[in-house]
Protein backbone atom coordinates (compact mmCIF):
# COMPACT_ATOMS: atom_id res chain seq x y z
CA UNK A 1 0.00 0.00 0.00
CA UNK A 2 1.29 3.45 -0.87
CA UNK A 3 1.66 5.92 1.99
CA UNK A 4 -0.67 8.89 1.51
CA UNK A 5 0.00 12.34 2.90
CA UNK A 6 -2.33 15.30 3.17
CA UNK A 7 -1.90 17.68 0.28
CA UNK A 8 -0.64 21.12 1.24
CA UNK A 9 -1.54 24.34 -0.58
CA UNK A 10 2.01 24.40 -1.93
CA UNK A 11 1.41 21.02 -3.64
CA UNK A 12 -1.84 22.02 -5.36
CA UNK A 13 -0.12 22.77 -8.66
CA UNK A 14 1.47 19.28 -8.67
CA UNK A 15 -1.90 17.67 -7.90
CA UNK A 16 -3.57 19.70 -10.65
CA UNK A 17 -0.94 18.58 -13.17
CA UNK A 18 -1.32 14.94 -12.07
CA UNK A 19 -5.11 15.00 -12.37
CA UNK A 20 -4.96 16.82 -15.71
CA UNK A 21 -2.71 14.06 -17.12
CA UNK A 22 -5.24 11.48 -15.89
CA UNK A 23 -8.04 13.53 -17.56
CA UNK A 24 -9.88 13.97 -14.23
CA UNK A 25 -11.93 16.84 -12.83
CA UNK A 26 -9.95 19.88 -11.75
CA UNK A 27 -12.78 22.13 -10.62
CA UNK A 28 -12.91 23.05 -6.97
CA UNK A 29 -9.49 21.72 -6.02
CA UNK A 30 -8.72 24.94 -4.18
CA UNK A 31 -12.02 24.94 -2.27
CA UNK A 32 -11.72 24.70 1.53
CA UNK A 33 -14.33 21.90 1.44
CA UNK A 34 -12.00 19.66 -0.61
CA UNK A 35 -9.49 17.49 1.24
CA UNK A 36 -6.85 15.68 -0.81
CA UNK A 37 -4.10 13.13 -0.16
CA UNK A 38 -1.28 12.11 -2.44
CA UNK A 39 1.39 9.46 -2.72
CA UNK A 40 4.74 10.24 -4.30
CA UNK A 41 7.23 7.94 -5.99
CA UNK A 42 9.92 9.09 -3.56
CA UNK A 43 10.33 11.95 -1.12
CA UNK A 44 9.42 15.02 -3.20
CA UNK A 45 9.20 12.80 -6.30
CA UNK A 46 6.34 12.84 -8.79
CA UNK A 47 2.81 12.14 -7.59
CA UNK A 48 1.79 8.57 -8.43
CA UNK A 49 -1.61 8.41 -6.69
CA UNK A 50 -4.23 10.71 -5.22
CA UNK A 51 -7.58 10.60 -3.50
CA UNK A 52 -9.82 12.98 -1.66
CA UNK A 53 -13.32 14.07 -0.80
CA UNK A 54 -15.48 17.16 -0.96
CA UNK A 55 -17.77 18.02 1.96
CA UNK A 56 -21.24 19.49 1.50
CA UNK A 57 -21.88 22.95 2.93
CA UNK A 58 -23.75 21.44 5.89
CA UNK A 59 -21.02 18.78 6.45
CA UNK A 60 -23.61 16.00 6.32
CA UNK A 61 -22.51 14.54 2.97
CA UNK A 62 -19.28 13.97 1.11
CA UNK A 63 -18.41 13.33 -2.51
CA UNK A 64 -15.44 11.04 -3.04
CA UNK A 65 -12.98 12.53 -5.48
CA UNK A 66 -11.32 10.15 -7.93
CA UNK A 67 -8.92 7.59 -6.56
CA UNK A 68 -6.10 7.34 -9.06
Amino acid sequence: MLPLTATTPQELEDVTDFLRLADLTLSGLDSPSVLLWTARDAENGPIVASTGYERSHDNHHVLIRSVT
